[in-house]
């Protein structure tokens, strides 16, 4: 819904001059009718989807300025947590109430289809100049744009709904195959501890609903058969039950041909497991021209580069420097670049996601990912540290502070302790 009001909005400012500049066209003898209505839905369509791309651009740029600590930054970054906070609960009542499907679906409709049919409305209303609404509607050439937005409102609905059934099919499937699938899983699904961890690092960076996870038939369908759960090891094996569920689409894992993916599609190379000990449950892993120190370390660097280039709304985190968040500034560091480049696992309790690029026959480390806090049952935020010593903490700041120390007290305490030296 949000997006269709910064639609309206931003249509209603730009709509009069565009309709100025085309009045020209009236005097033009061979523009009239369909060929008038051609031109002006030529000129009026690109123009309309950049009001869709606008907005964002403009927010963003006047957040860089501000600064993440203004009051009408942070008011806006929780104007998006709440809309989704408010998605999130519509579909937590309809998934625990015992609604009917029926009731449920017209939930998905009232939530999704609103702002999709109030766009299609303002993309028709524009392609008709606002004088000749009523006059081109009786004209039969004029209603293909029409049809053409309610079947792409249509089919988006049933794509939608689809998509919401499958989560509920628990309340309607009582098959022992959906009891005998979920044995299957719990047995063969080896050591949990790394997806574990990997589970809450999600539910901190906002990309699963909540926790307890409710397991349901279309989740186990996703694991697909034997021969494909034994060729993947432990960690994708699990992490393959609730990857759909992530908001991130780039961070889900897809089997397509034969190979897997993530993504949801065969764009990006397919995943490679390497695996010194046969007993590993989450090896090193390939993708692209990167080697992975795990198969979980890859979905936490996708996740923290979507932190990094703003690409999730509803998740605003705080970045800075040890410089900037400990006062008076730290002098000397324990968490140094040969410490990052220490083999993969822990370090002082922490867990350590490491990347390297691959060059034919070489290996350059290229990064590491430190994670504080936020990949534990008991943590209340995220807070990791990246091989330049940039934090990002989710910890939610603390009010009529200015001081970032003073901000986020629990983080520059956890900085002080891991990072600096003593």
């Amino acid at each position: 819904m949000g997006y269709a009001f910064i639609l309206c909005g931003t249509a209603a400012v730009i709509w009069p001059p565009i309709d100025f500049l085309l009045r020209p066209l009236d005097a033009l003898p061979w523009a009239q009718g369909g060929i008038k209505l051609l031109i002006e839905g030529i000129i009026k369509l690109p123009v309309f989807l950049l009001t869709f791309v606008m907005p964002f651009l403009v927010v963003e740029m006047v957040a860089g300025l501000l600064g993440e600590a203004s009051f009408i930054v942070r008011a806006y970054r929780q104007c998006w947590v709440g809309s989704d906070d408010l998605g999130n609960l519509l579909r937590s009542v309809g998934r625990w109430s015992g609604l009917r499907v029926v009731q449920w679906i017209g939930l998905i409709f009232l939530e999704c289809d609103v702002a999709l049919l109030i766009i299609g409305g303002i993309c028709t209303a524009w392609i008709w100049s606002s004088e000749e609404i009523s006059a081109q509607l009786g004209e039969g050439f004029s209603f293909w744009p029409l049809c053409i937005l309610l079947s792409v409102c249509l089919g988006k609905w049933c794509l939608l709904t689809l998509g919401e059934l499958m989560y509920v099919l628990l309340l309607i499937d009582g098959r022992v195959g959906y009891l005998l699938r979920l044995l299957y899983v719990i047995e063969k699904g080896g050591c949990w501890d790394r997806c574990v961890s990997l589970i809450h690092y999600l539910k901190h960076s906002r990309l699963l609903p909540s926790l307890p996870i409710v397991i349901t038939a279309y989740d186990l369908q996703q694991v697909g058969g034997r021969a494909v759960s034994s060729s993947r090891p432990q960690a994708a094996r699990q992490y393959s039950l609730f990857s759909h569920r992530l908001s991130d689409k780039s961070a889900r894992l897809s089997r397509v041909k034969g190979e897997d993916h993530l993504g949801g599609s065969a764009d990006s190379d397919a995943l490679t497991y390497f695996s010194i000990d046969l007993g590993d449950p989450d090896p090193p892993t390939k993708r692209d021209e990167y080697v992975y120190s795990s198969f979980t370390d890859i979905i936490v660097v996708l996740i923290d580069r979507d932190f990094v280039n703003g690409f999730d709304f509803r998740l605003r985190p705080h970045f800075t420097l040890p410089d900037d968040l400990i006062i008076p500034p730290p002098k000397e560091y324990q968490l140094t670049q040969d410490v990052m480049r220490q083999p993969r696992g822990q370090w002082k309790g922490c867990r350590k996601a490491d990347e390297w690029s691959v060059d034919g026959a070489s290996m350059e480390w290229d990064g590491t990912i430190l994670i504080l806090c936020g990949d534990k049952a008991a943590d209340d935020f995220l807070v990791r540290v990246d091989s330049s010593l940039k934090i990002c903490t989710t910890e939610p700041p603390v009010a009529w502070k200015r001081r970032p120390d003073e901000r986020y007290p629990r983080t520059a305490a956890l900085i002080r302790q891991k990072v600096v030296a003593a």
